[in-house]
């Protein structure tokens, strides 16, 4: 099974794009479903796909490229203690606004950033 993602997405909160990009839910219906808190934790973007209907896997697994579901790619950060996440499938890494990279390219471009983990994200 293929999934579509939606990238033509663009908010500057990146933990409600990356879950838009995922879902292609609206911005107000994902914020309602969200925690009310400025920096989140894995188990936030577990309880709000599940919220939103989703199926995820139950906490952030080792990241495997060859994955069949779409998902957030967990990094590490320039900051300690931080994460970033990413969405990742079928080999490319999605920013919104339509913008894409292949997972090569992005790992040439944020060689400082380790991939760590990944939260697999289906319906």
């Amino acid at each position: 099974m293929k999934y579509e993602l939606d990238s033509g997405r663009h908010h500057e909160n990146g933990d409600y794009l990356m879950i838009a990009i995922l879902t292609g839910l609206p911005f107000d219906e994902i914020i309602q479903a969200a925690p009310d808190k400025k920096a989140w934790h894995s188990r936030d973007f577990i309880a709000t796909f599940r919220k939103l209907g989703f199926n995820t896997s139950d906490r952030f697994i080792k990241f495997d490229e060859k994955t069949d579901k779409p998902c957030i790619m967990r990094t590490t950060s320039y900051q300690k203690g931080y994460w970033y996440g990413w969405v990742y499938y079928d080999g490319w890494v999605y920013y919104g606004n339509h913008e894409a990279i292949s997972l090569d390219t992005w790992k040439k471009a944020y060689y400082k950033l380790k991939i760590t983990s990944m939260l697999q994200v289906w319906i």
